[in-house]
């Protein structure tokens, strides 16, 4: 009689004890189950937990915090994509329809020129979005190898060298023999991205100036030119992406800068600014970026 009493009086016992164990348990679950894409929020303060809990909860809440921060970026992204995409789109749907109806060769002439303008900016477009894309989702230290920067950045100048040569521009190299630990496909997309820029900004016989040295523990690569420059103002808000700074005419979209900066992210180094090639018209700008330097293997210049 008191086994057969006892043991449903200890079951009812466990399952109330249990049950109110794990209640917690199970309103962090409701809570996470609520969520929306939409309106991602900590959850640590609408559930009352065990202290044994405490940090699985913590946990997910910086998860959100992180889901949240990467959606909204897309969100921003994607609508200033949008906005970026409809302007030249816009341009190229009139000047072709200017070609199509003007009677004037010269008149069409220069109608077809600006549609191939356009063209070009799209391309030019599309080919940083998809970089971008390629490299939102690439997790740090993957098929990182050797990569020979010294070597990187004579043949990314040499692929850019005839941009120059047709704006009378002077590309300058000075590099040591420096190997860094990275991924060789993203550093020659920032290198590629340095030069393009600087050449892009810097107006018709201006130099600029590639450098590769060691500093301490870091591989510094500086980008100078004898372009515009950036304001203090613009220096703040220049890293965003298709920010541009004031007064720029050249023919860019705004994601060079939001791309390299993305790329030294990536292999844990860092990106500064500062005073490029004075010129009578301006004072220039430098782009320092230093990498984590793998190991030294001489010096040659």
């Amino acid at each position: 009689l008191p086994v057969g009493v006892g043991l449903p009086l200890m079951a009812v016992a466990v399952w109330w004890v249990v049950g109110l164990a794990l209640r917690p348990l199970d309103e962090t679950a409701q809570a996470v189950g609520g969520l929306s894409p939409e309106a991602l929020k900590p959850i640590g303060g609408d559930v009352r937990m065990p202290r044994e809990v405490a940090p699985l909860v913590e946990a997910i809440d910086r998860l959100i915090g992180r889901v949240d921060h990467a959606l909204e970026n897309e969100r921003r992204f994607t609508a200033d994509a949008a906005h970026e995409l409809r302007t030249p789109l816009a341009a190229l749907k009139i000047q072709a329809q200017v070609a199509a109806r003007t009677e004037d060769p010269q008149a069409r002439q220069r109608a077809l020129a600006q549609v191939l303008t356009a063209v070009d900016r799209m391309t030019h477009l599309v080919e940083q979005l998809l970089t971008l894309a390629r490299l939102d989702p690439t997790v740090a230290g993957r098929d990182f190898a050797s990569v020979d920067l010294k070597d990187l950045i004579e043949v990314v100048s040499a692929r850019l060298a005839p941009s120059a040569l047709a704006r009378h521009q002077h590309l300058a190299l000075d590099t040591d023999q420096i190997t860094v630990e990275g991924n060789g496909v993203w550093l020659d997309v920032l290198v590629r991205n340095l030069v393009d820029n600087a050449l892009r900004y810097t107006p018709d016989e201006g130099r600029i100036e590639v450098c590769l040295h060691a500093d301490g523990d870091s591989a510094r690569i500086t980008v100078s030119d004898s372009g515009p420059g950036l304001s203090a103002e613009a220096l703040r808000t220049v890293r965003g992406r298709f920010a541009r700074g004031e007064g720029n005419t050249a023919d860019g979209v705004g994601l060079g800068l939001s791309i390299i900066e993305r790329v030294v992210e990536l292999h844990g180094g860092s990106l500064r600014f500062e005073p490029g090639l004075a010129w009578p018209g301006g004072h220039g700008l430098t782009v320092v970026v230093d990498l984590p330097l793998h190991h030294r293997a001489g010096v040659t210049r």
